[in-house]
């Protein structure tokens, strides 16, 4: 396969090793790249998606005042947790409401 450019979901440190036999290159590309930018890895955000179901009925039937509807309705798709909250979650996503 021919390409000018290659786009991985894999972590750095693991893509060199998976390159290498179809891209022999790979290990001195990695190491060069690294050896510019002056650094011994990549960085990674600490970032995990976790999976938690709740059925309608463990929410409250009430009304927002917003115009929305009631809570069990679920209006929206998430929710952003401002840092000044305490909370360490940045946010969620209601994959029930984004995908019903």
């Amino acid at each position: 396969v021919n390409a000018k450019s290659v786009v991985s979901t894999a972590p750095a440190h693991a893509l060199k090793g998976v390159l290498t036999p179809v891209m022999p290159q790979a290990d001195q590309l990695c190491d060069k790249i690294r050896a510019e930018i002056k650094r011994e890895g990549i960085y990674h955000p600490p970032v995990a998606a976790v999976t938690v179901a709740y059925p309608k009925s463990a929410f409250r039937d009430d009304e927002l005042d917003n115009g929305f509807g009631p809570l069990r309705d679920l209006p929206g798709f998430g929710s952003l947790n401002p840092r000044t909250e305490g909370v360490r979650t940045l946010g969620t996503l209601w994959s029930s409401s984004l995908f019903p």
